[in-house]
């Protein structure tokens, strides 16, 4: 059988302060993420249906076509409604996390963001994740020295 090579699955950031964006992108990559970006809503759709990443981290507050609405077409999009949502929001009051997860996100944060708490959710969501287009492939999390490494498993098991 044919060795799987992927080693991680796309975040997709969609943010549209530049330096957040910058800093978030940092960060995840030094986390060791594969990030994708996108600067308002309607760009997202699209990369979300073009690259199908692991998991969104959607701003709410976004031109063009904001967070919330995003979020409800991509929920209403049968091709990319399997992609959890993280909403990433400065929007921090009860009703707004019930607003968040009615219009189809699956997951919340707040800004200022806790990066841990974040990447907490984020691995949460793509443990297990099968990565299109990869034969098969999975990823799993796997603690090392107090590292968190990512590491794709065929269907064969031999890992990347």
């Amino acid at each position: 059988m044919e060795k799987c090579v992927v080693t991680n699955a796309a975040v997709l950031l969609v943010e549209d302060n530049d330096v957040n964006r910058d800093m978030l992108t940092r960060r995840l990559t030094r986390a060791g993420l594969t990030v994708i970006s996108a600067a308002d809503g309607e760009t997202a759709l699209q990369r979300m249906r073009n690259d199908s990443p692991g998991v969104v981290l959607m701003d709410m507050t976004l031109p063009v076509l904001n967070g919330w609405e995003a979020c409800e077409q991509a929920k209403a999009d049968p091709t990319i409604a399997h992609i959890p949502i993280i909403a990433l929001t400065a929007h921090a009051m009860a009703a707004d996390r019930e607003r968040a997860m009615s219009v189809g996100c699956s997951e919340y944060e707040t800004k200022p963001i806790d990066f841990p708490v974040l990447l907490a959710k984020i691995y949460q969501f793509l443990e297990g994740a099968v990565i299109p287009g990869s034969a098969g492939c999975v990823f799993s999390r796997k603690a090392f020295s107090g590292t968190t490494c990512w590491h794709a498993f065929g269907t064969n098991g031999t890992t990347s």
